[in-house]
């Protein structure tokens, strides 16, 4: 018995040792460079968990950790450093900087520089990051990921482009959008209106993520300078992937995502009887208001179900009149009155839960003197909102090739077919979000017959819905049957392309040419359906919009670069031209005679409900721009941009100022 109670206070003993050697305590120090300055906004994390901090503005920190834990500590441009938690509290960090990131090759303006030797602000976001996340276009993919870019989501709808601010906002009412360059062609993002209004056109989607081997934005004056007027609030560089030498590969992935509101949109009265109650109630202070001594009871008694209150098409509830009803002793809906039938939550019919899926086929591989990048991606996202969607169907083919020692030829081309369907998404009583947050709990989606009965529709299955002829509230409107029945949709084509040629003159003298073409065709229909809703009485109608953009950049560029003992120095001189034509043309018809060849055709309707409409925009940049870099001993750099644009868009004098930039930089 003895040596039983010895055994079992041994491994209590044990027990007790293994309790405290494993408790939690505060660590805390300073993370500093290697000469003793500290570093803010350092990273500290317990490796192996989600446990992390960040150092404040003196490089000071304080994080909860075991004994033997590791410490993982990081910040940018510094090699990350492991700590393991011994029996002290105090863990000061000194960090080396990371040589290799320091020399790693950035994409720049029209070129290649090194993080140690570029003197703007810039942030290169790599391929890993965009592929872990699920989103249709770049733009969404930036968020979080660059201090002082600001990414704003104007809409649910999937497939929509994200606005991008860098640096705040650069104009009260002008353009604030950044310039965009895909594998080196700047990319026309938006387009103007008849009233020359500016509006987003939607290219960034023509872009997979999936094919982006690096984004690099370019944020201050320096950075973007070489691109004139058009950098003014940002550029934004996107490189699609290429070949590598020796090395072939296939790959897929796929992904699949959902997203779920699950924080209730507004605090609403959703139920029928509440909302019968505080009516009955405001008509009876109703009369009040006009004369105190009224009796408010008989009154609200009286016109509650009323052309002055509730129209009584709407009374579900089975009493003789409103004083079996409502008892004016509580103001509530008296116990074991029964209804006819329970009006549907219009939420539940009008969202859903919002699905994704993608699939990316990538093939990619070369030789000494070709290299190649080919890509299929599909991507299937349905909206929140129920009948919202977008797809899309993506191909990209890229090669490089050398056929003589002084020359590289290259090819981009890619090309994407987008169908987006937007339902219910008008700005006026047409729109389901409105609708289902504003619509009285009393009133049902689907109409009723006199026992409370639902009405089989004859046209399209079903139940007829309830368009609210004698509703009051959003009377002749039924916007989720609308999102059913209607369509408000568009398809569209995209080309981008670039193709280049560079010869090497002499070992240190470069000519490039390089031509981009960026192309796209959109048709837009939006259908009112013929039996139910607003074009009921024309049966139906067609709004058809088409739009063609096409913009061609044709760039030429002189190169110099030679080192002389400790210096080096780096010279382009270029001239570039981009024009672009944009075109809008729509046809407006009701009156549909033919429903098997489809609604979204203007043959089948014979009546134009207004004259066709259209325009042409064009417009041209020209541009003479140079750049001169020099460091000396890798260790201070100047670099120095001039660049001149003249537009088409100015009538006497297309030439406008001159844009110019100088920056220097020294590094320990």
């Amino acid at each position: 018995m003895k040596k039983k109670f010895s055994g079992i206070l041994t491994l209590l003993l044990a027990f007790v040792v293994q309790l405290t050697f494993a408790q939690e305590k505060t660590i805390s120090g300073t993370v500093s460079d290697d000469s003793g300055l500290p570093l803010p906004g350092a990273t500290v994390l317990v490796k192996g968990t989600s446990t992390g901090t960040s150092t404040d503005f003196d490089g000071a920190y304080a994080i909860k950790a075991n004994q033997g834990a590791v410490l993982v500590i990081s910040f940018v441009g510094y090699a990350s450093t492991e700590v393991k938690v011994g029996q002290s509290n105090t863990v000061n960090v000194t960090m080396q900087e990371d040589a290799a990131a320091l020399e790693e090759v950035v994409i720049v303006g029209y070129g290649t520089s090194t993080k140690q030797a570029f003197s703007g602000s810039i942030k290169e976001i790599k391929a890993g990051v965009l592929e872990a996340k699920t989103f249709s276009n770049v733009s969404q993919a930036l968020a979080g990921e660059v201090a002082g870019v600001n990414v704003i989501n104007t809409s649910g709808q999937p497939g929509t482009v994200a606005t991008i601010r860098i640096r705040g906002f650069g104009s009260v009412n002008g353009n604030r959008d950044p310039l965009y360059v895909v594998d080196g062609v700047p990319m026309t993002t938006s387009s103007f209106d008849s009233d020359g209004d500016r509006f987003d056109n939607g290219s960034l989607n023509s872009i997979n993520p999936s094919d982006i081997e690096t984004t690099t934005v370019l944020k201050d004056a320096t950075a973007t300078a070489i691109y004139g007027a058009r950098g003014a609030n940002g550029v934004i560089l996107i490189t699609t992937k290429s070949g590598k030498k020796g090395t072939s590969s296939v790959e897929v992935d796929v992904k699949t995502g959902v997203n779920v509101q699950l924080i209730p949109r507004y605090d609403v009265i959703d139920s029928a009887n509440e909302y019968v109650e505080l009516s009955w109630m405001a008509m009876g202070n109703r009369t009040l208001s006009f004369d105190p001594n009224n009796d408010a009871v008989a009154y609200a008694n009286e016109y509650l179900y009323s052309a002055r209150g509730i129209n009584s098409e709407y009374n579900n509830y089975n009493v003789n009149n409103v004083s079996e009803l409502i008892d004016p002793a509580t103001g509530k809906v008296r116990a074991g009155v029964t209804t006819k039938y329970t009006p549907e939550d219009w939420a539940d019919y009008g969202f859903q839960a919002s699905f994704l899926t993608e699939a990316n086929l990538k093939m990619s591989g070369g030789t000494e003197k070709t290299k190649y990048f080919s890509s299929f991606g599909y991507l299937d996202q349905k909206g929140f909102l129920k009948n919202s969607s977008y797809k899309r169907y993506s191909a990209r083919l890229n090669v490089n090739h050398k056929p003589k020692e002084w020359l590289t030829a290259t090819a981009n081309l890619g090309y994407t077919y987008g169908e987006t369907l937007a339902n219910g998404q008008s700005e006026d009583s047409g729109s389901v979000f409105w609708f289902s947050d504003n619509i009285p709990s009393i009133y049902p989606l689907f109409t009723r017959d006199s026992d409370g009965n639902t009405i089989p529709d004859t046209k399209y299955g079903g139940n007829q819905y309830d368009y609210g002829v004698n509703r009051g509230f959003g009377g002749l409107t039924n916007a989720i049957a609308d999102s059913q029945y209607d369509q408000d949709g568009n398809n569209r084509h995209s080309v981008n392309g670039s193709f280049s040629m560079k010869f090497d003159i002499t070992k240190n003298l470069t000519y490039e040419t390089r031509y981009g073409v960026q192309y796209y065709n959109r048709v837009r229909n939006v259908i009112n359906n013929p039996f139910y809703g607003s074009a009921a009485g024309q049966s139906g109608s067609l709004f058809k919009v088409n739009t063609t953009d096409i913009t061609q950049n044709l760039l030429n560029l002189l190169r110099y670069s030679n080192t002389f003992g400790s210096h080096s120095i780096s010279i382009l001189a270029a001239h570039e031209t981009n024009k672009n034509k944009y075109e809008y043309a729509t046809v407006s018809k009701s009156n549909v005679v033919n429903l098997q060849n489809g609604l979204d055709q203007a043959n089948n309707y014979v009546v134009s409900s207004s004259p066709p409409t259209g325009y042409r925009l064009q417009r041209s940049i020209e541009s003479y721009f140079a750049q001169a870099n020099y460091n000396f001993a890798n260790t201070y750099y100047l670099t120095g941009s001039i660049r001149r644009d003249g537009s088409s868009r100015f009538f006497k004098d297309k030439w406008g100022h001159i844009w110019f930039s100088r920056s220097f930089m020294g590094n320990e």
